[in-house]
């Protein structure tokens, strides 16, 4: 970051927000199973911890709650494909990128999150 705007903002750490509220939102409001709102919370959590380990990475690297929250409702039943959309177009490219150099890792990390769901 520019040093011009590090002296004219102030700057605030949003960490990754799962839990309660998260949950609670994302199947009362946008129809995700509540049993697979559960598992990505817990895969999502897995990764970044993975993600934090990272020397190269770190806890800035995150991938945020804002990836696994819906703009729009969910279909009934539609839970499953729309998470594997989000992870093959948005959170793998994400991985790709983070793991340049290391491509089974990404894609060791992408097959965790859709393992199985």
């Amino acid at each position: 970051m520019d040093f011009a705007f590090r002296r004219r903002f102030a700057f605030a750490d949003l960490e990754p927000t799962f839990g309660d509220a998260w949950r609670k939102w994302v199947v009362e409001e946008r129809g995700v199973d509540r049993a697979l709102a559960s598992e990505i919370e817990h895969r999502l959590k897995a990764l970044n911890q993975d993600i934090e380990r990272e020397p190269r990475l770190g806890a800035d690297f995150r991938i945020g709650h804002s990836f696994v929250t819906p703009v729009r409702r969910v279909e009934t039943g539609g839970t499953r494909g729309w998470f594997e959309k989000v992870v093959r177009n948005e959170i793998g490219p994400q991985l790709k990128e983070y793991w340049f150099d290391s491509p089974k890792a990404a894609e060791d990390a992408i097959g965790r999150l859709l393992e199985k769901l």
